[in-house]
């Protein structure tokens, strides 16, 4: 899976699907666009069974869109079909209830996710308000749920998670490694 963060123009592909399973080989198997109203592509990919779990930077006014390719911090694409992926399922943090994640103007936006055991980890840019740190239950991928979060009151540039602690990589001078 690779991502390409920014198009020349919108319409074009953000998200392609390689096979390198043989050494040496490199074979395309499909592509498609994230939000074919816009430029902006994906900033960041984790992949489990025939899903793409896919963070979108493009900056919204969370406070008063709608879910969708302009509104959305994750998407969900379905990779069975590589040649053919469908929409994907765009995912808006809550914002008219907990945790209240707000922001506009590139605040709030999808930055970096990490993916284990149907969870995802999602980093975003710095919110208005709400939690930049979600845990997110993909344990049923159409369906996701937000199920907690915390506040870095910074950008998260990156998380790992192993062994019941998360580690989280922000842009606070203070606290880079929380």
């Amino acid at each position: 899976y690779v991502t390409a963060a920014t198009t020349l123009s919108a319409g074009n592909d953000s998200l392609f699907l390689f096979d390198i399973s043989t050494w040496g080989s490199v074979q395309y198997l499909g592509s498609v666009d994230n939000n074919t109203a816009s430029t902006k592509g994906l900033s960041a990919i984790a992949a489990a069974g025939n899903y793409a779990y896919a963070t979108n930077p493009f900056g919204a006014n969370f406070k008063t869109c709608k879910p969708g390719a302009n509104c959305a911090q994750l998407q969900i694409f379905t990779t069975t079909n590589p040649a053919a992926i469908p929409s994907p399922v765009n995912f808006l943090i809550p914002t008219s209830s907990p945790p209240y994640v707000l922001g506009s103007g590139g605040q709030a936006a999808g930055q970096t996710i990490f993916y284990k055991d149907g969870y995802l980890y999602l980093g975003l840019t710095k919110t208005a308000s709400g939690p930049e740190f979600n845990i997110i239950d993909v344990r049923d991928p159409l369906h996701p749920k937000w199920i907690g979060g915390y506040s870095i009151g910074n950008t998260i540039n990156q998380i790992y998670v192993r062994g019941g602690f998360a580690y989280v990589a922000s842009d606070d001078k203070s606290r880079e490694l929380i």
